[in-house]
């Protein structure tokens, strides 16, 4: 057992220190060169607080030619109007109200995009929040390059006040770990919908109702089935992050979870089979260890518990830095092991479903 927990170890350290390398060959391009035009695609479905709260952040963008483009779909609460006053007030808004035919928010997104007038489309949500006014400037500026055709940024989950909006912030980095890491090296896999921008060439209706029958993975399923090594660039800069809140209960976080995890399924093989051995090894490893315990082996349990979080110190201490996480280092262990769990109850979701809304 010892030499198998060993093995599994030295699997996830090969992770662990892969991905420590993230934001080396992330993109910060001069803006000495002229920007493209953008737009800013926006879907909201009953969202007045939020975008009474938000949506000023991303109208008053720096940036020398935008449009945020706001699609309501089908809102009964006061989205319309929070809409109308500030259609009225902001030169850079127009809006469009989306009848809702089916799950999901593809419709509102392709919306969106077919009425788009400038070569790069960024997308986020309603409940986001840029955290400076360089974040237009910084998500478009790759696009100078001719090769560039997507970007992927990072959408921190803020923690608040709840312990499963810790948690949440804690799955979310981990889960921006993994995507932005794979991208990095060559095989990108996803992005969120958040915080991501396309050349607006490469889409199309087609390409989002690939999955029309899923409500989620507009986002993940449309980066896997466009990125390229070669056509994919990270923007890590720290003005360029959009926040988001967390789910503001248990139930709230798994059934978000449940419905972003359905889309697993979906990805390419290689990819599947990579992020599987991840959680699998991390599985494995912690039930190793309560098998040690349980067969009265408890002090070779600790010290490989406490060998895995020496060997992941240092790349954990990096990534905090380079996604700027909230969660206490010292935390780390005891949040490692909810991996585990996470994975372990999560991988049920793939296996079942829920249906399909928004």
């Amino acid at each position: 057992m010892t030499i198998l927990l060993i093995f599994l170890l030295a699997v996830q350290s090969v992770y662990w220190y892969s991905f420590s390398k993230l934001g080396q060959k992330a993109s910060f391009t001069s803006h000495t060169d002229p920007l493209p035009a953008s737009s800013v695609v926006i879907c909201a479905r009953n969202a007045a607080p939020q975008l009474e709260a938000n949506l000023h952040k991303v109208l008053d963008q720096r940036h020398p030619e935008f449009e945020v483009i706001v699609c309501d779909h089908d809102s009964d609460d006061d989205t319309g109007t929070v809409l109308e006053r500030m259609d009225s007030e902001k030169r850079h808004l127009s809006v469009h109200k989306v009848t809702k035919n089916r799950p999901g928010k593809r419709e509102a997104l392709w919306k969106g995009i077919d009425n788009s007038r400038h070569p790069v489309v960024i997308m986020t949500d309603a409940d986001c929040a840029p955290v400076s006014s360089g974040w237009l400037r910084q998500m478009s500026a790759p696009f100078i390059k001719s090769e560039t055709h997507i970007v992927l940024g990072y959408s921190p989950i803020l923690p608040g006040q709840h312990r499963s909006g810790y948690w949440a912030h804690f799955e979310g980095w981990m889960t921006g770990v993994q995507y932005l890491s794979y991208a990095m090296h060559g095989l990108p896999y996803m992005g969120v919908g958040r915080n991501v921008a396309y050349r607006r060439e490469i889409l199309s209706e087609s390409v989002l109702n690939r999955h029309g029958d899923l409500a989620s993975g507009d986002d993940d399923l449309t980066v896997m089935q466009l990125a390229t090594k070669t056509n994919t660039a990270l923007c890590l800069a720290p003005e360029t992050f959009v926040t988001t809140p967390a789910a503001p209960s248990w139930s709230s976080y798994v059934r978000q979870k449940r419905r972003h995890y359905s889309t697993a399924p979906h990805y390419k093989p290689l990819t599947k089979a990579l992020l599987g051995t991840f959680s699998m090894t991390q599985i494995l490893f912690y039930l190793g260890l309560v098998l040690l315990v349980a067969s009265g082996s408890a002090l070779q349990a600790i010290l490989l518990y406490a060998l895995r979080q020496l060997l992941l110190l240092y790349p954990v201490h990096k990534l905090m830095g380079t996604l700027q996480a909230q969660f206490k280092l010292h935390h780390f262990p005891v949040l490692d092991a909810g991996l585990a769990l996470h994975y372990l109850l999560f991988s049920l979701a793939v296996l079942f479903p829920q249906k399909s809304s928004w």
